[in-house]
């Protein structure tokens, strides 16, 4: 019988000829040649073993005509002239790293992974920032005082609003919420008396807005009495968050990646627009309501890069998306509001960019994990195609086989393929142990990192100079989280970053909180908690496999949200005892150092495609 084989000829850097050979035998599958000749420049003979996806290299770094033995035939390989074999490595391909190795090297594709992760973590800051600023409350505002005579605005002030008491004297301090139950022209003579009944507001508030901006409690007086009108928003917002973590990430497991993505950056962008036009209090409810379903797409992309690379680049990408995306945006989020001005043109222009994801699609394919956790082998294969094709490597054809033998051989093995609900996988002993333990860790953490965030609010200066500061603070703790990551593994930086994190914020209570050894206490548990929740981030999408990887966040998020829902409520425990909130916290700090230690490390290890591999890990704390 005559088999035909194809063998790619490199005859020089970047060029690729298929020649059809003729092969006379077939031992242990694999193809031989005995006898074959190709002209390649000057008459080169070559007699060889030839294997599947084998190269054939011509290079003139060669000094002299090199000969070895093969011993798959009889007879030696004889090269003349100056030309060597190599083999490209395709017979080593056994599971999905394998070939993702080989087709994404470093390249093009990778940098363009880098640059949508950088957007998408800048985008982060708007979904669950910026309604803050939509709330925020200006700190000089007083009863609407109508015109009399020909005095100042200052002047009524002083006649109409009455006087709170302060410890320095110097200093007036007026009612926001009160104002003199009396004709004004009976106040020019005895103004500030506290002898006259006061009453709230009867026309509104005036509000100062010198270094300020029109926000939603500036628009609908939303103080005094009316201030819980501000407040259940962000409820409202945090209990659609919880539910839109479970209805994506299972969408996510089930549909795909980018469909989540796509679907939830839209619904945002409408969203926002609908917020922006919206003068019903009810209706603003709703939409921050579906707000909050939105808030999934951000960790939905990282899983998706990270289902693209290795443990190395992983590790990268979740530091540059942080560094170049996520808190420059967060900490010019303020002054964009200031530039702006109003809040309604605010929420229209944020919306802008989430309409330009829907052309994603066109720039990343469908995570090739999941694809394959479904069958879809022929999608994998295109997909590792368009990476080759954007890397300028496009794939030889002993390549693609040598890729659809790989990825037959692992559909092959599958006993069966995963289910996708999520809530059947607790039957299983070590799966609900391992989700406990990453469930009680990220409650930690969440909790540890918001109150860190509310902590250092204690430094007296600009609020929106503050949040800026304390974003721009965090830059050590990523650069930190780079090196770490990869030396000490992600178990032992998540762990003893919040530990440490603990320990300084025990030192905070320690301490006056004038004293600028508190302030740099605060700043430096910031950074360790900063360190910490990144990693972790990390951390935990490596330990859940392919096919829960984003219903696991899902829930892991959920629990998350739950704990930074109490964190306000800690900190207002100041008025029992000052110190209180710290003892919280650093206690906080080591349950979640303990949780974390008993996971098990990811360092350079694949990604867990199915349960069986998610449960087989041996803990090594």
């Amino acid at each position: 019988k005559s088999y035909l084989i194809v063998v790619t000829i490199k005859t020089q850097v970047g060029a690729r000829v298929d020649i059809c050979r003729e092969c006379q035998h077939l031992q242990s599958s694999s193809f031989h040649v005995d006898q074959c000749t190709h002209v390649c420049g000057g008459n080169i003979e070559l007699i060889a073993s030839l294997s599947l996806g084998e190269w054939f290299v011509c290079t003139s770094e060669q000094s002299r005509a090199p000969s070895t033995s093969c011993s798959a035939v009889s007879d030696p390989i004889v090269v003349t002239s100056q030309c060597r074999i190599l083999t490209d490595g395709m017979q080593n391909l056994n599971s999905l790293d394998d070939v993702l190795d080989h087709v994404n090297r470093p390249g093009r594709f990778t940098s363009r992974l880098t640059i949508i992760t950088c957007v998408f973590s800048a985008l982060c800051p708007i979904t669950w920032w910026l309604q803050v600023f939509l709330d925020m409350e200006p700190e000089d505002y007083f009863c609407d005082i109508p015109d009399f005579g020909n005095y100042t605005l200052i002047q009524r002030k002083h006649f109409l609003i009455p006087h709170l008491e302060t410890p320095a004297q110097s200093e007036v301090h007026y009612d926001k919420c009160h104002m003199y139950d009396v004709a004004p022209e009976a106040l020019q003579d005895f103004p500030g008396s506290h002898d006259y009944p006061q009453t709230t507001c009867k026309t509104g508030h005036y509000f100062n807005l010198t270094g300020f901006y029109h926000s939603t409690v500036t628009e609908f007086a939303w103080v005094c009495g009316e201030h819980w009108r501000s407040s259940l928003p962000q409820t409202v917002f945090y209990i659609g968050s919880i539910l839109g973590v479970c209805i994506c990430g299972y969408i996510s497991d089930v549909s795909g990646r980018l469909y989540s993505i796509v679907g939830c950056c839209l619904l945002q962008g409408l969203t926002l627009l609908g917020l922006g036009l919206t003068h019903k209090y009810p209706l603003h409810l709703l939409f921050r309501f579906i707000w909050g379903l939105c808030t999934p797409y951000g960790s939905i992309v990282m899983i998706l890069a990270f289902e693209y690379v290795g443990p190395q680049v992983r590790t990268r990408l979740n530091v540059l998306g942080s560094l170049l995306g996520y808190i420059p945006a967060a900490a010019l989020l303020p002054y964009v509001t200031l530039y702006i001005n109003e809040w309604r043109t605010l929420c229209c222009v944020m919306a802008m960019p989430f309409f330009l994801v829907a052309l994603l699609p066109y720039f990343i394919p469908e995570s090739p994990r999941w694809e394959l956790q479904m069958g879809r082998k022929t999608s994998v294969l295109q997909t590792m195609e368009t990476i080759a094709a954007t890397n300028r490597k496009p794939l030889s054809k002993g390549e693609i086989s040598a890729i659809q033998n790989c990825l037959e051989a692992i559909v092959s093995h599958k006993q069966r393929k995963d289910s996708p609900h999520f809530l059947r996988k607790f039957q299983n002993k070590n799966f609900r142990t391992r989700m406990s333990l990453l469930c009680l860790s990220w409650f930690m953490l969440s909790i540890c990192y918001d109150g860190n965030v509310r902590n250092v609010s204690n430094l007296k200066s600009d609020p929106m100079f503050s949040w800026s500061f304390f974003y721009v603070a965090e830059y050590p703790g990523v650069l930190l989280t780079h090196y770490a990551t990869d030396t000490l593994g992600r178990r032992w930086t998540v762990g003893g970053s919040i530990l440490m994190a603990g320990v300084f914020v025990s030192l905070c209570g320690l301490l006056s909180p004038g004293w600028l050894l508190f302030q740099t206490c605060a700043v430096l548990s910031r950074i360790l908690a900063t360190v910490a929740i990144n990693v972790m981030f990390q951390f935990r999408t490596e330990l859940i496999p392919t096919s829960l990887r984003s219903q696991g966040n899902s829930f892991v998020e959920v629990v998350g949200i739950s704990g930074s829902l109490l964190t306000p409520y800690l900190i207002y425990t100041t008025d029992i005892w000052y110190d209180f909130p710290f003892v919280i916290l650093a206690i906080f700090s080591v349950l979640g150092a303990m949780a974390t230690l008993k996971l098990p490390e990811t360092l350079n290890k694949q990604l867990p495609d199915d349960l069986s591999e998610f449960t087989e890990e041996t803990n090594d704390c």
